[in-house]
């Protein structure tokens, strides 16, 4: 019994040690949709502790938008789940949802979410990781506008400019380029650079 108990005490050791330093929040619900249990890296990400999140109602973690996804998708899931294991595809879901924060900013994160059963395979619940993908969704943003930016310098310069890959396959021509090589545009995307240099006859 002694050695159980050690062994117990160092499982929950190590357990609190994993949840305690994870940059990642997990998570779980009853079938109702109310959390059961949140990791202590909630505070990290939202600035709320687990027991604060546990005591607000589930719907506080999530902006108006984001709730009407997840309402949304219960409404879907929720049925199929009810009807057992058997029945569900047991893959979990990935969504991104907008969560607020103490200090009232917004969290962006992706939560891979995932339907629980007993071992009767009766719905039991959901198991999430929710991650913070603020400066991830950021840098896309900033790509984004970065070839908006170039995509207009190339449509509306006055010198032809032209963008083929590493196969040579004309990727992009502006409409400089297209009045000089005399070939529409529609016709030469897609095709390789020998179009503008057609062999002679």
């Amino acid at each position: 019994r002694k050695r159980a108990e050690d062994a117990l005490r160092h499982r929950e050791e190590q357990y609190r040690l994993l949840t305690d330093n994870m940059v990642d929040v997990i998570w779980t619900m009853n079938p109702k949709g109310e959390f059961t249990y949140v990791s202590p890296s909630v505070e990290r990400l939202r600035g709320f502790t687990p027991q604060e999140v546990l005591d607000q109602p589930a719907a506080a973690a999530l902006t108006p938008a984001s709730l009407q996804i997840v309402q949304s998708e219960m409404m879907r899931v929720v049925p199929l789940a009810m009807q057992g294991a058997q029945n569900y595809n047991l893959s979990p879901a990935s969504y991104e949802l907008e969560q607020p924060r103490r200090d009232g900013a917004i969290a962006l994160t992706e939560a891979l979410v995932k339907v629980l059963f007993d071992e009767a395979g009766r719905f039991s619940g959901f198991l999430g990781v929710s991650r913070d993908i603020s400066e991830r969704k950021q840098a896309e943003e900033a790509l984004r506008e970065t070839r908006d930016y170039l995509d207009s310098l190339i449509t509306y310069a006055s010198a032809p400019i032209i963008v083929w890959d590493t196969n040579f396959v004309i990727t992009r021509f502006n409409h400089a380029f297209e009045e000089l090589a005399g070939v529409p545009a529609a016709t030469a995307i897609g095709q390789t650079l020998d179009i503008l240099f057609p062999a002679e006859q």
